[in-house]
């Protein structure tokens, strides 16, 4: 994930009749690890796009709206919520022995990278909701897939 994704979505916008300013978007990568997968508060006046990666593949896709902080820093590291990676991650049994109930979040935090795509609250939510539903297309995240 890179810069040229943030063009690409950026281009996909226009299409739709969309104008981004290139300087507005800011894409930020947390590598794998307890001390660098550190998520931090969501930026006043902002809205977000995060996705998980681990190795060559995207695992989820998901956004969080204005004044969600609690939700964007935890949400898929625990079952709290309705749809949930770790959920995803502990009915997927070809990994199951990777982690547990109790380890699947620092699971998460270890071994996958998470990018936050910042977005400013002028854009809206329909702009949003077209930036998740993009890279769901875009990078057919494992755990967005039909049955999963």
């Amino acid at each position: 994930m890179n810069n040229e994704v943030l063009n690409d979505l950026k281009n996909a916008a226009v299409l739709a009749g969309f104008q981004i300013p290139n300087e507005e978007l800011q894409l930020e990568e947390l590598e794998p690890g307890l001390d660098t997968h550190l998520t931090p508060a969501l930026p006043n006046g902002f809205s977000a796009i995060y996705i998980f990666g681990y190795e060559d593949e995207v695992l989820k896709v998901g956004h969080c709206g204005l004044n969600c902080t609690p939700c964007f820093q935890s949400r898929h590291y625990g079952f709290s919520f309705p749809s949930t990676l770790a959920k995803s991650l502990m009915k997927y049994a070809d990994w199951n022995d990777l982690y547990d109930e109790d380890t699947v979040g620092n699971w998460i935090k270890e071994n996958t990278t998470r990018y936050n795509i910042y977005i400013p609250a002028s854009y809206g939510n329909y702009f949003r909701y077209f930036a998740e539903a993009f890279l769901i297309l875009k990078f057919n995240p494992k755990f967005e897939r039909k049955g999963n």
